[in-house]
């Protein structure tokens, strides 16, 4: 699964990294807070739009609850004019604030010259409504972009693991024979080289002075931080530096493993790490000699360099540190072996030191002025052959002032342009570094080792964590993104195409350089280190996806090994993010609110019951508003069906009974009338009122009269039973 193109980029071609898609815990934010959901961009954007319709359902319903809040509030017993009745009528049937908004308009301009302060009645609640309106769409909207609070960080999975020479250059190399299989040439280190050429080329753009970010958005920082001092002290005894100031300091401070380079974990499992790195130009007068190496029977004369006897190296080299040929461009031009397109050759050597001594595995052994108990030290050679300059050259690394009799720059393609060549003052110049490096562990106070050489962060760990846990995990993250990314590693693997001054080398013609270019060269291999730490983690936690990769990339050993590995993070596009507790808490809060909302407008029998003793005018007034309940009144008043149900949101009639019809005599005057009979308009109903009022009495009349019968028949049998008795008494 590729995260974009990016990423594939940086890591290389066998870089397949894939994106854990779930619930996992960003402990930048915390345990809570940084609960997330990662998930694909489409199923992201269906997730966004069920919370943008859920959101806009949870308006609607929380309108609801406003309404019968209002309209129990201003419910009271007792005439009231029409306004108060078509407000309450709004209020019961309003489904959402902006039907309820439209409607308060539509009853102010009816209301405005004939009803009582119709202004002051209804323009707060109007205000009121335009509010929770606005402010539910704005919430729907903002749903939209519900992702974009937990930003781009996903979590990188894969097939975990560290490539051996990572193992190697820690002193934990596992299975020395792999070494020495073909395709630890033929596969791992093409890899490994393409790699770094990738680094380098993100470094180029993001690390460079214009600022630019297009295409740094793979990482957790698109750059790591340092502070560069160009005018500092010499590193060396001072006599061996070419000048007492203007060297470089370049320092990265204390970088947060958490939020520098990307390995999430909660805050007691993080770590500090620094890296200082101090060069300088050095001399060479009196660090020389001169060599013959004989070469097919021919004597070939080359310099030698005296820092300190390279380990394991030719007996005939002596103390050399390096070496190289003696002749110079104007010997090379003049016996016509003068290469076609000259190029740069960088070389290096090293030495790393561990508790003030020199290192087993060092390259060299350097002389006293060079010697630090507390860096590593590492010297850097450059020859120019002969690469010519049409101007002369003063960076001090670069420095080329020498010129050829006779000897021009000729550009027949551009005019016959003919210019001076300038050509390198010695066979090679060299640079002298010390690199420093510190691990901390956050607390109060800290908890540091001291300033040292990389190998002596191994056993400077051991009394430095507090338990074995967390050593286990510093010691992972040290030799899967720490270890082997130094300046020594590019210049070994990329050579001179390291050099940032190669940007402007064309043909063997080197452009105008400044007098600081081997600063900028320094910077160059240092932003680089830093993107390789950066890439390394995310290579360990991903692990390599051809499978015969897999033979060099040994995995984890233990748990917290394992919990270091796959918690890796990155930057994505192509994913999105939900934060768990905002989901839990919309829809939590969102389904309260939904039910509270049914509750209220359709109580269960416990509300009903309290609903008999207190607030029956306010309940039965809400229950009569209702759209179908203000039906059912209208042909009620007419005596049409017989009703029940009466305090529900449905009434109903008795199966097959006919309502009344819409009698519209008058178009601007519609009423109800019954089945049968006629009427005329509102007079008409009001006869229709009048007849029936009539007929009532009629039938009270005759009930009356049957009643004041029967009391008549009834006495007179009294009366007749009396006469009988006397009679036969």
């Amino acid at each position: 699964m590729n995260v974009n193109c990016n990423m594939s980029s940086v890591l290389g071609v066998d870089a397949q990294p894939g994106v854990f898609l779930g619930v996992w815990i960003n402990w930048s934010r915390g345990w809570i807070l940084g609960s997330t959901l990662t998930s694909t961009q489409r199923n992201g954007a269906l997730l966004v739009a069920f919370v943008a319709l859920f959101i806009t359902f949870v308006g609607s319903r929380l309108w609801r609850i406003l309404c019968f809040t209002i309209h129990h509030t201003q419910s009271t017993a007792g005439p009231h004019d029409g306004i108060y009745h078509q407000q309450q009528a709004i209020l019961k049937n309003a489904d959402n604030a902006t039907a309820g908004l439209i409607s308060w308009y539509q009853l102010l301009k009816a209301w405005r010259k004939v009803g009582h302060r119709p202004f002051w009645r209804v323009l707060p609640v109007a205000l009121l409504t335009l509010v929770m309106a606005v402010g539910f769409i704005a919430a729907s909207l903002v749903s939209s972009r519900i992702t974009s609070a937990m930003g781009q960080e996903v979590l990188v999975r894969g097939a975990c693991g560290v490539n051996i020479l990572g193992h190697y250059i820690a002193g934990q190399d596992k299975n020395p024979a792999v070494e020495t299989s073909p395709e630890f040439f033929t596969v791992l280190l093409p890899f490994l080289v393409q790699r770094l050429v990738s680094f380098s080329n993100y470094a180029l753009s993001c690390y460079s002075e214009k600022g630019n970010t297009k295409g740094c958005n793979t990482f957790v920082k698109n750059q790591l931080p340092f502070t560069t001092n160009r005018n500092a002290p010499c590193p060396f005894e001072q006599d061996i530096c070419r000048s007492m100031e203007g060297n470089l300091f370049i320092d990265t401070g204390y970088l947060d493993s958490h939020t520098d380079f990307g390995m999430n974990a909660r805050p007691e499992e993080r770590f500090l790490y620094r890296r200082t790195t101090h060069c300088a130009p050095l001399v060479t007068n009196g660090y020389t000699s001169s060599v013959n190496f004989s070469t097919s029977g021919i004597a070939t004369p080359h310099v030698q360099y005296l820092y300190g006897a390279t380990l394991g190296a030719n007996p005939k080299s002596g103390n050399a540190t390096y070496i190289y040929p003696q002749s110079s461009a104007k010997d090379k031009f003049q016996s016509g072996r003068a290469s076609l397109i000259p190029e740069y050759t960088l070389g290096y050597n090293y030495v790393n030191v561990i508790n003030g001594t020199n290192a087993p595995n060092r390259g060299f052994t350097p002389i006293p002025t060079l010697q630090r108990t507390d860096a590593d030290v590492t010297l850097f050679f450059l020859s120019s052959n002969q690469v010519a300059s049409p101007v002369p050259i003063n960076d001090p690394w670069y420095s080329a002032h020498q010129t050829i009799p006779g000897y021009r720059l000729n550009f027949t393609g551009w005019g016959n342009l003919s210019v001076g060549a300038y050509f390198a003052d010695q066979p090679a110049s060299v640079l002298g570094c010390a690199k420093q490096y510190q691990i901390c562990y956050p607390g109060t106070p800290p908890r540091c080792s001291r300033l040292g050489g990389k190998q002596e962060l191994w056993w400077l760990l051991t009394s430095l964590a507090q338990t074995e846990q967390q050593l286990n995990s510093t010691k992972w993250a040290i030799m899967s993104a720490l270890t082997g990314n130094e300046l020594d590693a590019f210049v070994q693997t990329l050579g001179a195409a390291s050099l940032s001054s190669k940007a402007s080398l064309v043909t063997g013609v080197q452009g105008p350089l400044p007098d600081h270019q081997w600063q900028l060269d320094i910077e160059h291999w240092h932003a680089a280190t830093l993107v390789a730490m950066q890439g390394s983690a995310v290579d360990a936690a991903m692990g390599p996806s051809a499978e015969s990769m897999k033979k060099f990339w040994p995995g984890p050993e233990n748990g917290p090994e394992r919990r270091r590995c796959g918690n890796q993070k990155i930057l994505s596009d192509a994913h999105s993010n939900f934060s768990i507790f905002g989901l839990a808490f919309t829809f939590v809060v969102g389904g309260l609110i939904i039910i509270a909302s049914f509750v209220l407008e359709s109580p269960p029998g416990f509300v009903r019951r309290y609903y008999r003793d207190k607030h029956v005018y306010s309940r039965l007034e809400w229950c009569a508003n209702g759209t179908l309940q203000l039906q059912r009144l209208a042909h009620e008043e007419l005596g049409l069906g017989h009703w029940s149900a009466c305090t529900q949101d449905v009434p109903i009639t008795r199966k097959g009974e006919m309502l009344g019809l819409l009698y519209f005599r008058d178009p601007e005057h519609p009423v109800l009338m019954q089945q049968e009979g006629e009427a005329s308009g509102c007079s008409a109903a009001r006869d229709d009122k009048s007849t029936a009022k009539e007929a009532e009495d009629t039938r009270s009349d005759d009930a009356k009269r049957k009643s004041e019968d029967r009391i008549v028949d009834g006495v007179r049998r009294m009366e007749t039973g009396l006469s009988s008795a006397s009679t036969v008494v």
